[in-house]
């Protein structure tokens, strides 16, 4: 568990956390809370493959690691409980 401490990692949690409030404060005024909340994990999580994968990947912007969509899933999850704390 120290890979999670690397600051490139903390960086990927911070990524999707702040992803995955954004899209579903902007998708709670179009939808219902429940649709917003998939909405928004599903395109964070979509994002985060993106990234690795074509940026990093294809482009060869970056390093493609498994460990890095780990951790921005991680952020995605610490984002989803926050923002239903929020709302309860």
């Amino acid at each position: 568990m120290k890979w999670l401490l690397k600051s490139d990692k903390l960086l990927h949690i911070l990524a999707g956390l702040i992803m995955v409030q954004v899209f579903f404060i902007g998708w709670s005024f179009v939808f219902s809370i429940e649709t917003a909340f998939a909405l928004a994990v599903l395109l964070s999580m979509l994002m985060g493959i993106c990234k690795e994968i074509v940026w990093d990947r294809w482009l060869k912007k970056g390093v493609c690691e498994m460990k890095d969509f780990v951790a921005t899933l991680l952020g995605i999850g610490i984002g989803t409980i926050l923002a239903i704390l929020i709302i309860i």
